[in-house]
């Protein structure tokens, strides 16, 4: 009997065991994702899945933009879905007007160029189809240099307000600019030699030009007219100055003229009306023909020793001129120097009462005859006379 009872007791338990393996967990296979819906740029969208035992499973597909191609200089990156603007366009960063991010420039489009002797360069010929009121020459062109204006080229262009040149270009022909009565600003490159006959001529509204370091020379009547003209400064280079190079231009106040040019050429400064101080370099040896008439508000001038001439109406019609020094190495006074000066009152000469009878004085020249008369002396004389001395640089009567 208790043999059969363990029997019963083993059996329950082996029942027990078979049914509690029978209820091992169930292992879901899921299937392929379903989108339920789509994501757009700015809403998630949900797809779901399931198991063959009825088992689902959500997930979320996340919102976001696809984008396009990267933004540039002038474009913004875009969404190719929504055209959303995913980035804003960064803009041109120009450097000496080239863009350091893409190949874009300032400089003018639609001049005509043509193509230099040389064959490896170009020269500007005109404005062609070009509608800038503001020049910027290129460096290149068609993958050569750009190294001149031609003459003329931009000749009675009235609607150009400025102009700039860059290094590449050394050579600016005669009246290049002649009469563009609109002009008002220049930028002149580094290595140019010359400024060339006549080439601002006319310019009538220029105010500001920079002449670079490398000029040597200034042709004659370069900026003849330049009424607006305020100021000009002439490098420590320039050995020539032209004729009637700045004659007309009423605006200049001041001109220092460099070391190294030895003849005022004629009408230089003819009707510079504003000219009140002249500053003239050590070699200067000549004064041409009405080399300052007309400047009016021209007080007095000292000419350095080196000066051997005056011109005929060098000095004619300065009507505030009140005194000249000339210097003793003058041989000559051309007829109507200083005509028209009626405030003329007195010479300071750098020699003595016997050199100056050898001076060749010219007709027409009873203001400079009649002329108080001081003669140099560098320290007081014993006899009573005329005579003068230096102060600060100033001729001041003993």
């Amino acid at each position: 009997m208790k043999d059969m009872k363990k029997l019963i007791v083993v059996l329950t338990l082996l029942a027990l065991l078979l049914l509690c393996a029978g209820c091992q967990k169930h292992t879901h296979t899921f299937g392929e994702w379903t989108v339920v819906t789509a994501a757009t740029c700015t809403t998630d969208g949900e797809q779901k899945r399931s198991c063959e035992c009825g088992e689902t499973e959500t997930d979320v597909l996340a919102a976001g933009h696809v984008p396009g191609d990267p933004a540039t200089c002038t474009a913004a990156q875009i969404c190719t879905v929504c055209n959303a603007e995913l980035a804003a366009s960064f803009g041109h960063d120009f450097v000496d007007y080239e863009c350091t991010r893409c190949d874009e420039t300032q400089y003018s489009k639609g001049l005509v160029f043509e193509l230099n002797q040389d064959g490896e360069s170009y020269a500007v010929k005109g404005m062609g189809d070009c509608t800038d009121t503001q020049i910027i020459v290129p460096r290149t062109h068609e993958g050569k240099p750009v190294t001149a204006i031609a003459g003329g080229a931009f000749w009675c262009q009235n609607t150009l307000q400025s102009v700039v040149i860059l290094d590449s270009v050394t050579s600016v022909g005669n009246m290049a600019f002649a009469d563009c009565e609109a002009l008002t600003s220049v930028s002149l490159p580094s290595g140019l030699e010359s400024i060339s006959d006549s080439v601002f001529s006319g310019c009538t509204k220029l105010l500001t030009v920079n002449i670079p370091d490398s000029v040597t020379t200034i042709g004659s009547e370069a900026f003849n007219g330049c009424s607006r003209l305020r100021s000009i400064t002439l490098p420590d280079g320039v050995t020539g100055i032209g004729a009637k190079a700045f004659a007309g231009c009423s605006g200049i106040g001041s001109i220092a003229i460099p070391e190294g040019v030895i003849c005022i050429s004629d009408g230089v400064f003819n009707n510079c009306s504003s000219l009140a101080t002249v500053t003239l370099g050590s070699a200067v040896t000549d004064i041409g023909e009405f080399a300052f008439s007309g400047c009016h508000r021209l007080v007095s001038i000292m000419l350095p020793e080196s000066v051997s001439r005056i011109g005929p109406y060098a000095f004619y019609g300065c009507s505030s001129l009140t005194s000249l020094m000339i210097p003793k190495g003058v041989a000559s006074i051309g007829y109507s120097a200083v005509s028209s000066c009626n405030a003329f009152a007195t010479v300071y000469y750098g020699g003595t009462a016997e050199q100056w009878t050898a001076v060749q004085i010219g007709m027409d020249n009873n203001r400079l005859n009649y002329a108080a008369r001081y003669y140099y002396s560098e320290t007081r004389p014993s006899e009573a006379g005329n005579y003068w001395h230096w102060v600060d640089s100033v001729p001041t009567k003993w």
